[in-house]
């Protein structure tokens, strides 16, 4: 790139070149975030397989969660959240299928971020034992 004619001040440059390296960088910050949305992404043709809600499967058991139904193909885990408090079926949504973290979920529900975290590790034995599900050493949770 030549240099124009009447930016003949240093500054210009260095700050042309400043530019430069920022969108360069800001290209690469790009490409990586790209990179893993693509490897996080699931394929539609297989979200039939882990039990999600698809146009052609008629679910009946729907759940209200903050303003949203929700269908639940899994009759088991479905009996087991209605048998859960608002508030843990709420922790539960906002970690697990917003993925927030526990600050950003206390500051939603307007709790101490302690009682999240107690509430999630709770909610998640709870429905682990109301489901059946065994621990790896094969204890039933």
């Amino acid at each position: 790139m030549e240099r124009p004619r009447a930016a003949k001040d240093e500054r210009v440059w260095q700050f042309i070149g400043y530019c430069k390296t920022c969108l360069r960088f800001e290209k690469i910050d790009y490409i990586k975030v790209q990179k893993v949305a693509f490897e996080n992404e699931i394929p539609v043709d297989f979200i039939g397989h882990l039990g999600a809600y698809s146009g052609d499967i008629e679910i009946e058991n729907m759940l209200k969660v903050m303003n949203f139904e929700i269908a639940i193909k899994n009759d088991l885990f479905y009996e087991s959240l209605l048998k859960l408090k608002k508030r843990e079926v709420d922790v539960l949504y906002l970690s697990v299928c917003e993925e927030m973290s526990d600050a950003e979920i206390s500051k939603e529900l307007n709790i101490p971020r302690s009682t999240v975290q107690y509430l999630k590790v709770k909610t998640k034995e709870k429905t682990r034992r109301m489901m059946g599900v065994q621990d790896d050493d094969n204890t039933l949770i």
